[in-house]
C-alpha cells in the first residue's frame, strides 16, 4: 500500500490501529444494514413499494439513533418533500391539462396526416422522434418532456 502511494505522490498516512477501526466499523454498521434491507428486498418478488415501506422507517430510525434528527430537521424534510410533491402534482396536472387541450385540438391526426403524406420509412420517424427528445432533453426534465409529448406522438 506504501508503494501505491508513493507512486501517486502522496506520502502514505499512518496506520490506523485496529481500536480505531473497530469504533469505524462500530460507526458504519447501521448504514450497512439499511443497504442490505433495501437490497434484500431487490427480488422479483418485492415490488419498490414494499422496499420502501421497509427502507424509509429504517432510514428514520437509524436517523433517530444517531440523534441526527431534530424536531427542525425533520420539518424541514417534511416541507421540503411536501414542495417536491406538489411541483411533481403540478408538472401532472398541467400535462393533463396540455394533453387534453392537444387531443380537443385534433392535433396528432392532423400531425399524423402531415407525417403519412410525405410516405417515409417507420424507422425514420422513429428517428426524428427521437432526436426531437435529445432537443428537447437538453433544456427539460425527463417527467415533464415524457408526459408533455406522449399526447403528440401516442395519440389515445
Amino acid at each position: 500500500m506504501d508503494d501505491l502511494a508513493r507512486s501517486a505522490g502522496r506520502s502514505p498516512g499512518e496506520r490506523s490501529s485496529w481500536a480505531v477501526r473497530l469504533e469505524a466499523v462500530r460507526l458504519v454498521w447501521p448504514v450497512v444494514v439499511l443497504f442490505l434491507v433495501v437490497i434484500a428486498g431487490s427480488t422479483p418478488a418485492y415490488s419498490p413499494r414494499p422496499r420502501a415501506r421497509a427502507s424509509a422507517p429504517g432510514a428514520l430510525v437509524f436517523a433517530l439513533a444517531r440523534r441526527a434528527l431534530t424536531w427542525r430537521v425533520f420539518v424541514e424534510v417534511l416541507i421540503e418533500s411536501v414542495r417536491t410533491t406538489s411541483m411533481l402534482f403540478m408538472i401532472l396536472i398541467g400535462a393533463l391539462i396540455f394533453a387534453n387541450f392537444i387531443n380537443y385540438t385534433s392535433m396528432p391526426s392532423d400531425l399524423k396526416g402531415f407525417v403519412t403524406q410525405f410516405a417515409v420509412h417507420p424507422i425514420l420517424v422513429i428517428v426524428a422522434i427521437c432526436a426531437i427528445y435529445v432537443v428537447l432533453g437538453t433544456a427539460m426534465e425527463e417527467l415533464s418532456m415524457i408526459l408533455l409529448t406522449v399526447p403528440l406522438f401516442f395519440p389515445w
